[in-house]
């Protein structure tokens, strides 16, 4: 359960398909009178999924493209620094890498911003994580499935949630490839390739 409530100037931040809980969120968040400013990072064009959605339900919205093909070339952090420099911001919403999230709650930490990280779709590449149904936080348990997947930051030392992982490198390469290989391409452009190359 994520309270929502008017609270001004709000931020979320997301990469891939970390969007996917992003644009249901930003929608609430914009309906209850809230400015959204919605910032996406993708690896390219083409694995650009949901940057429409995201587009239609925040007041702003910045994209970024690690080759630079499009718009802005880059990661999250640079254009959330950006907007934290110049716009007063109450609250801030994560769905990123390990190594990501933790740099942006670094900079949302020292301006004194509440931050929100998403630890699901981390904890959902963890093995240990489906034996359990849970991780510790700061010395108490947490269960996703009653207080909800977004996090308060404060909760969370980051720094280890990144050691669960073999790497935090191996982490951003799944989501990367996970954002890549969607949608599929159908079976004749597979056989074409095969065929032709």
């Amino acid at each position: 359960p994520l309270p929502i409530e008017k609270k001004g100037a709000v931020v979320c931040v997301g990469e891939g398909l970390g969007l996917a809980s992003l644009v249901g969120l930003c929608r609430a968040l914009k309906q209850v009178g809230n400015k959204v400013f919605g910032i996406a990072g993708f690896e390219s064009r083409k694995s650009s999924i949901l940057e429409n959605q995201m587009r239609l339900n925040c007041s702003k919205f910045y994209v970024m493209y690690q080759d630079g093909m499009h718009e802005r070339k880059g990661d999250v952090l640079m254009s959330f620094k950006r907007l934290v420099d110049e716009t007063r911001l109450e609250e801030v919403y994560v769905d990123v890498s390990s190594a990501m999230a933790r740099d942006i709650c670094l900079v949302a930490a020292d301006k004194g911003l509440r931050t929100r990280v998403n630890l699901l779709s981390m904890l959902q590449l963890r093995p240990s994580f489906f034996e359990t149904g849970h991780i510790m936080l700061k010395g108490k348990r947490y269960y996703p499935a009653v207080e909800g997947a977004m996090v308060d930051a404060a909760r969370v030392d980051l720094k280890e949630l990144g050691r669960m992982f073999s790497s935090a490198k191996e982490y951003a390469e799944c989501r990367r490839k996970e954002g890549v290989s969607w949608p599929r391409p159908s079976g004749f452009a597979r056989f074409k390739k095969f065929i032709w190359g």
